[in-house]
């Protein structure tokens, strides 16, 4: 969080620090709608914009207004937190055009990627997910996310694939295999693949100690006997 006194330093003045106090009261409180409202404000006094458009260069902001980082920061987070997809998707990814050099841009990208997605926009979700991938602390998550895009973009042989790939990976973490064991399960009997179903089933049953949830693969072996 940026010291509401750090805003007032700045040329939107002491309005904009009195703003960042109740933004950040407010986003604490799970009070959304206001905490967007004052964010906005405080965007309106410094002369910037969230408008943004994906076929425009946008130059990073000027120094005198990097200032704005943490606001635009909490208002993508807020519009996020409320699911207000648009919303989001439009200031997260005017962030990224205005602070390319942020710390906080792997977060940024990866909330980005899954307000595309359950937006309605998978194949917008898609690139970002994947730019997350070469990232250790990403990979699993923005993988399993890439997968469910996928999936959601009405390619669930492309899903299938990228799974199948991942798991001929060396020394893969038995939990992150286990969840793409039962992701793949049901794509596979969508995809009249019921003998590529029994030997995942099979491979499941033999490293047992790593299946989570007993009943579920209880009830997948069910699914499948009913076949």
């Amino acid at each position: 969080n940026l010291p509401s006194s750090l805003l007032k330093a700045q040329d939107a003045g002491s309005k904009a620090g009195q703003l960042w106090k109740d933004a950040q009261s407010a986003f604490s409180s799970g009070d959304y709608a206001r905490a967007t409202g004052s964010l906005e404000a405080i965007i309106k006094i410094s002369g910037a914009s969230t408008v943004w458009s994906d076929h425009t260069v946008v130059p990073p902001a000027p120094p005198k207004q990097q200032w704005l980082e943490p606001v635009f920061f909490m208002l993508g987070a807020a519009y996020f937190d409320a699911k207000d997809w648009p919303n989001a998707i439009g200031v997260l990814n005017r962030y990224r055009q205005l602070f390319p050099k942020s710390p906080h841009l792997t977060q940024v990208i990866f909330s980005q990627g899954q307000a595309n997605l359950w937006g309605g926009h998978p194949e917008d979700a898609m690139p970002l997910f994947a730019s997350l991938l070469p990232l250790p602390d990403y990979h699993v998550k923005a993988f399993m996310f890439l997968v469910e895009a996928n999936f959601r973009a009405g390619k669930p042989d492309a899903a299938i694939a990228l799974m199948e790939k991942e798991k001929t990976q060396p020394n893969l973490n038995p939990n992150f295999v286990y969840k793409m064991n039962i992701r793949l399960f049901p794509l596979y009997l969508d995809a009249g693949k019921s003998d590529q179903a029994l030997a995942l089933l099979q491979h499941m049953d033999e490293d047992i100690a790593h299946v989570a949830d007993v009943p579920l693969f209880n009830g997948m072996a069910e699914r499948l006997g009913d076949l």
